[in-house]
């Protein structure tokens, strides 16, 4: 059964219209600044740079038991009229994912041709915490990953 933060971002996806709007970097911009997900041994940050040049660059670090995992560097560019979230993980290729849904609380980006993810997510759930969804789709029953962000200090703070 679908619940709590999963259930409000697969509602908010399912009510996102297919075709994408006018968007501009600046509409991104409230992603900006350090978010960490800690649970399980493991510490998930990711941060955002302000935006600038039509373009703002993110990264993110998974530890888990004291030890690197995985990353990730993101480059989100307005291209055209819309939002590109181009990811960069490690051990593989780029892709690329076009934003369907640009607002002050809600950013969607989707590449159907994608093995997994196809979708990546992010709902702004108050001044300091945001959800960050990867999915195989927009549909509830789609395999997801959530990730409960709040908001930290950026630097050498822990």
């Amino acid at each position: 059964m679908v619940s709590g933060p999963r259930l409000a971002v697969a509602a908010l996806l399912l009510a996102a219209p297919a075709a994408a709007q006018q968007a501009s970097i600046k509409s991104a911009a409230w992603i900006g600044g350090c978010w960490r997900l800690e649970a399980k041994g493991r510490v998930v940050d990711e941060q955002w740079m302000a935006p600038a040049g039509d373009v703002m660059l993110g990264m993110a670090r998974t530890v888990r038991d004291g030890r690197l995992d995985e990353y990730e560097l993101t480059l989100l560019r307005q291209v055209d009229g819309r939002l590109d979230y181009e990811a960069h993980p490690v051990r593989q290729p780029t892709a690329v994912f076009s934003s369907t849904w640009v607002s002050d609380t809600l950013l969607i980006f989707e590449n159907p041709r994608h093995d997994f993810p196809k979708l990546v997510a992010y709902q702004k759930r108050g001044a300091d915490s945001l959800i960050a969804r990867v999915a195989g789709g927009n549909q509830p029953s789609d395999r997801a990953i959530l990730y409960p962000y709040r908001r930290v200090p950026c630097g050498n703070a822990r």
